[in-house]
């Protein structure tokens, strides 16, 4: 998504106006590329600070799943595949052991 324009997707959007806390920013990846321009991180530690928080909050989807016996079939399924691809990207053996454990479990 970088590579597609983003950063220039977070620029227009500071230059639109927004409070730099308004609900855009809450979501992954605007807060650090918002950081970019600011000149706080470079772009390399905004791209592994956005790697870091999307594995997070698939462990998290990954945990609520796991609890939510109701989810099962389809929804299930696509969020496990989701979440396997989110640890896919260079993790470790351990994170595939949970997702295997959280598929065994569903």
């Amino acid at each position: 998504m970088l590579e597609r324009g983003w950063l220039r997707e977070v620029q227009a959007l500071l230059e639109s106006g927004p409070n730099e806390n308004a609900k855009p920013f809450d979501f992954i990846g605007y807060r650090e590329l918002r950081a970019v321009l600011h000149g706080k991180i470079s772009l390399e530690e905004a791209r592994g600070a956005i790697q870091q928080a999307t594995r997070r909050y698939a462990k998290r989807q990954l945990t609520w799943f796991r609890k939510e016996r109701a989810c099962t079939g389809s929804q299930g399924l696509v969020t496990m595949l989701a979440c396997k691809l989110v640890f896919s990207r260079g993790s470790s053996r351990k994170a595939w052991k949970r997702v295997a454990a959280v598929e065994r479990s569903v």
